[in-house]
């Protein structure tokens, strides 16, 4: 992944003035620890010291926008999502790396009107607790009768991504009283869920969209790449949901199901390539390349993890293994025999080889477009 500039202007532009100014000074105060740079993912983690008795942890990706960088910061906090402690583990980082390149927000540090001593950081910290204590909490797991939009998942395994992995689309639409959705579309204001939810976003459609943010690859605005032992914890908080859907929105909610036995095959498709899937008890048709791998039954509409006698880890790469020409199948033999080194790996079967002397070669001219490649979000 391509590292992502950071400024202070994207600070400006992705978080309020007044989380940058108590950012700003708890940088100054020296309240960041443990600040870790992972740049190949993008992404800064670290530990903020505020108001309460353990420090916060702070998880801050950053992704390309139309406009510049967008910031997404989890933290521990009351707040969850771009406060005054992803301010400060941002600040920590410019100041680390020498990269501040824009002014800071100006502070006003004129005295209040009237007059009044200053509160200390964490005696005002403390009022400010008090005051979110005393107001009740309504949690957001249900729909108001008059709410009838709903954002949905669609997943599925598009025919163009090389090695094949689970994509997360967002959509959405408008719930119809005889079943089923209208005036669907791509859902792109993830910010904004997570700030100023709408009624038709719950608590754990800003749970899921928050993993979203740190845990999965962002294929497009709208759509995520799931993968490893992150992949599976969205995929089940997905499914946990009822608005899961497998390809499109035409198709019957995807439901968790209990795990499957299964056990992976080399396979050989009429082209005489082979394709390596796993045999599930009860047959499933889609091996979904997560840690451990899961299973799709569309005929149950169905999914849930496979119990294979592999180490998790060999089974997601297995999953996710492109199909093999005859002509290369020796060599890919030979090299998982070499690297596996597990008694249960499956391997390439060996073709038959069939001499054809009497037979002219062809030429053959394939023309394919992207619609075509295309199988699900």
């Amino acid at each position: 992944m391509t590292p992502i500039r950071l400024t202070t202007v994207d600070l400006q532009r992705n978080l309020p003035s007044h989380y940058l100014a108590r950012g700003r000074q708890y940088a100054d105060q020296g309240r960041v620890t443990g600040l870790r740079h992972i740049p190949e993912q993008n992404r800064y983690i670290a530990r903020v010291t505020g108001t309460a008795s353990n420090p916060y942890r702070v998880d801050v990706a950053l992704h390309r926008g139309s406009r510049g960088t967008d910031i997404f910061g989890a933290c521990s906090c009351p707040m969850g999502v771009n406060c005054k402690h992803v301010a400060a583990v941002l600040y920590s980082a410019l100041d680390e790396a020498g990269l501040e390149e824009a002014p800071a927000p100006q502070i006003d540090r004129s005295p209040p009107e009237p007059a009044q001593p200053a509160l200390p950081i964490e005696l005002e910290g403390w009022v400010k607790s008090l005051e979110r204590a005393g107001r009740p909490e309504t949690p957001r797991d249900t729909y108001a009768p008059a709410v009838l939009q709903r954002l949905l998942y669609v997943v599925g395994m598009p025919k163009y991504a090389h090695p094949p992995k689970l994509h997360v689309h967002l959509v959405l639409a408008r719930r119809l009283k005889a079943g089923g959705y209208s005036s669907s579309s791509a859902y792109h204001n993830i910010r904004q869920a997570l700030t100023r939810p709408p009624a038709f976003i719950l608590d754990a459609d800003q749970r899921i969209l928050r993993l979203l943010l740190v845990e999965a690859d962002a294929y497009a605005d709208a759509d995520f790449v799931l993968e490893g032992e992150a992949g599976s914890r969205v995929l089940a908080a997905l499914l946990a949901t009822g608005r899961c859907h497998w390809l499109d929105l035409d198709t019957p909610v995807l439901r968790a199901a209990p795990a499957r036995p299964g056990h992976a095959v080399w396979s050989f498709l009429p082209t005489g390539e082979q394709q390596l899937r796993f045999v599930t008890d009860p047959p499933s048709s889609v091996a979904v390349p997560l840690l451990p791998p899961w299973y799709v039954d569309p005929s149950r509409w169905e999914c849930g993890p496979i119990d294979s006698a592999l180490p998790p880890a060999l089974s997601e790469a297995l999953a996710g293994a492109p199909m093999v020409a005859p002509q290369h199948a020796a060599f890919i033999r030979a090299q998982l025999e070499q690297q596996l080194g597990h008694p249960d790996a499956p391997l390439p079967q060996m073709p038959e080889v069939v001499e054809v002397a009497d037979a002219a070669p062809v030429p053959c001219l394939r023309l394919l477009t992207m619609e075509a490649l295309s199988d699900g979000p």
